[in-house]
């Protein structure tokens, strides 16, 4: 049996006027814990919502199946405890990347970041 799917949910927050951050949201249990957050300010809700989905998708490993709940680690440690929230694996490439921005642009939702 697969993985159950992760429950991701990206919104966009406006902290200051004329200020959209992107947010990324996890539900764990009944609460939705926020996973990520944009490091910088767009100036339109349209640019942070495009960006944050392509940091979305950029989470997932395979976009065919999805995000899942890993029931065994790969490197043999135990997996984290019910309720916790760990982010996505990432290879060192994406780790290489600065959170907040996408690494390259790309067409997802609301179209091409400019």
């Amino acid at each position: 049996m697969a993985d159950p799917l992760r429950l991701l949910a990206i919104h966009v927050a406006e902290p200051d006027p004329g200020k959209f951050e992107w947010v990324i949201t996890e539900r764990v249990n009944d609460q939705w814990i926020e996973i990520e957050r944009a490091e910088d300010g767009y100036k339109t809700y349209k640019a942070a919502m495009a960006s944050g989905l392509v940091a979305l998708e950029e989470m997932v490993s395979d976009l065919d199946v999805g995000p899942r709940k890993v029931a065994e680690r790969a490197d043999g440690l135990p997996t984290p405890p019910e309720g916790t929230v760990q982010p996505a694996p990432s290879d060192a490439e994406d780790a290489a990347s600065p959170k907040g921005r996408p690494k390259k642009a790309a067409y997802f939702g609301f179209g091409p970041i400019r």
